[in-house]
């Protein structure tokens, strides 16, 4: 589009260029310390370790069970056990 009596470079140089978003993050000086909630997916009963218990699933105990005797998550137990079955494996050649 061309404007009369101008030439097509002198209608550019009078419109204005756009200008980019500057995002200004706003820094607090201060604030108020929120409470932190510890949440545990397991409870543990007493005499039992992490380690003893992820014992008994690489016995082949399932995690399910183990986790009904001993009190530790299942999801905890399984993902204990998914790292020490790829250590193991990669050193043996049949």
């Amino acid at each position: 589009m061309q404007l009369r009596g101008c030439t097509s470079s002198e209608s550019r140089s009078f419109r204005p260029m756009p200008r980019r978003r500057t995002y200004r993050h706003l820094t607090r000086i201060s604030y108020r310390a929120s409470p932190v909630t510890v949440r545990s997916l397991s409870n543990p009963r007493a005499g039992w370790s992490l380690e003893d218990s992820v014992g008994l699933v690489l016995e082949g105990y399932t995690p399910q069970h183990v986790e009904k005797v001993t009190g530790w998550a299942a999801s905890v137990l399984a993902a204990q056990v998914k790292p020490r079955e790829r250590t193991r494996g990669i050193g043996s050649s049949g």
